[in-house]
C-alpha cells in the first residue's frame, strides 16, 4: 500500500520573521513551484458550544491539507485538547482556553501569537474549543486584528447542531468573524446528530442565524453524520481516522472488539471521509488557487485509491460543484478498482 502520511512541521511557538507581503497575499513560492506563487490557507474551526464536532472536523482538515502536501501549523485552544493526542504534543501548540484563561491578566500574551500565525507563510489549522472563540474575538477587537491582517486566505468553519445554544454560538461566530476578519469566508456546517437543523426554521434563534449568514455572505455546506460504532474505542487506543481507513484486515487493530463492528467502522469512516472531501474539497482548492484537470468522464464516486493516497486528490478528481454526493459505503471497498 502506498505511503500517504506526510510530516507535520508545526512547532507553533517558534516564529520567524520572513513574512514579507504575506499579510496581504499569504503566498509563497514552493520548492517545486518553478517560481509560481502558491497561496497559503488558514482554517479556523469555531463554535463556543461543545459537542458539535469541532475536533473531528479539525482532524479531517489537517489530514486533508497534509494529503494536499501542505504542512499546517496546528493550534488548539481547549481545556480538553485532542489534537495533541492525535498528532503529538511536539507538533501542536496547545493552550488551555476557557473562562479562567480569558480573564487572566496575561490574556494579550495568550492570544498575541495568533496575529503572526494568521499572517505568516505557513498553512494553519486552529481548533477553538468550547468557549474559546469568545475570548479570541474579544482580543481581536481590542487589538484591531482587522487592521493587522489585510487580505489572505482565511476560512472559518462553523459546525452547528440543532441545539439552540449551538445555534446562538454559531450566530456569534458568523457575525464576529465579519468584524474581526472582514476578508475571511465563513462556512457553516450543519450536523444533524441532534435532529435536523433545518427543521428549526421559524425558531427565532435559527432565523437569526439565517439572517446573519445573509448579512455576512456566509455559505452553508453539509456536515455528514458519522455513525462508526467502534470509533470511540479505537480513538481511545490511539487510532487516528486516516490510519483506520487504511486498514485492510481488522486483525491489524489488535483489540478485543467484535470483527464485524470493526469492519463496519472502517466502511462507515471511508464513506464519511469521501463525503467530507466532496463537501470541502472544492472550497479548499479554490482557496489555494488550484484547479484540477477535468477527466473525460467524472467519476460517480470518489475512487478508493483516493482514500489511500490523498495526494492524488489534486490531479484525479473533477471539479465537483453541482454533483450529487453518493455515500453508499459498499462502493468504497479498497478491493474495488484502483
Amino acid at each position: 500500500m502506498s505511503q500517504f502520511f506526510y510530516e507535520i512541521r508545526a512547532h507553533a511557538p517558534a516564529m520567524d520573521s520572513t513574512q514579507g507581503d504575506c499579510y496581504h497575499t499569504c503566498a509563497v513560492a514552493g520548492p517545486n513551484s518553478g517560481g509560481r506563487v502558491a497561496r497559503v490557507i488558514k482554517l479556523l474551526i469555531a463554535n463556543d458550544k461543545g459537542g458539535v464536532g469541532k475536533s473531528l472536523l479539525a482532524q479531517f482538515c489537517i489530514l486533508a491539507l497534509q494529503g494536499m502536501k501542505q504542512a499546517p501549523r496546528l493550534v488548539e485552544y481547549d481545556r480538553q485538547p485532542k489534537l495533541c493526542r492525535w498528532f503529538g504534543s511536539d507538533h501542536v501548540a496547545t493552550f488551555a482556553a476557557g473562562p479562567a484563561a480569558m480573564d487572566d491578566a496575561n490574556s494579550q500574551a495568550f492570544w498575541d501569537p495568533m496575529a503572526e500565525w494568521l499572517g505568516d507563510a505557513k498553512p494553519l489549522v486552529v481548533d477553538f474549543g468550547a468557549q474559546a472563540w469568545g475570548g479570541f474575538q474579544d482580543w481581536a477587537e481590542a487589538s484591531d486584528l482587522a487592521a493587522l491582517h489585510r487580505g489572505g486566505v482565511v476560512r472559518i468553519l462553523v459546525p452547528v447542531t440543532a441545539d439552540l445554544e449551538a445555534i446562538r454560538a454559531a450566530t456569534s461566530v458568523v457575525l464576529g468573524a465579519k468584524r474581526i476578519l472582514p476578508d475571511a469566508k465563513v462556512l457553516l456546517l450543519p450536523l444533524d446528530k441532534d435532529g435536523a437543523v433545518a427543521m428549526l426554521e421559524g425558531v427565532e434563534a435559527y432565523d437569526a442565524l439565517t439572517r446573519a449568514m445573509v448579512e455576512t455572505g456566509a455559505r452553508r455546506l453539509h456536515y455528514p453524520m458519522l455513525r462508526a460504532e467502534a470509533l470511540p474505542a479505537l480513538d481511545a487506543r490511539g487510532w487516528r481516522i486516516d490510519r483506520i481507513v487504511a486498514v485492510q484486515d481488522v486483525a491489524a487493530f489488535g483489540v478485543p472488539l467484535p470483527k464485524p463492528a470493526l469492519q463496519r467502522t472502517i466502511t462507515a469512516l471511508r464513506a464519511w471521509m469521501a463525503e467530507m472531501y466532496r463537501q470541502l474539497l472544492p472550497d479548499l482548492l479554490a482557496a489555494l488557487g488550484t484547479r484540477p484537470g477535468l477527466p473525460a468522464a467524472a467519476p460517480a464516486d470518489l475512487p478508493p485509491h483516493v482514500l489511500l493516497e490523498w495526494g492524488h486528490m489534486l490531479t484525479e478528481l473533477p471539479t465537483m460543484a453541482g454533483t450529487q454526493p453518493r455515500v453508499d459505503a459498499r462502493t468504497l471497498s479498497p478491493r474495488d478498482k484502483r
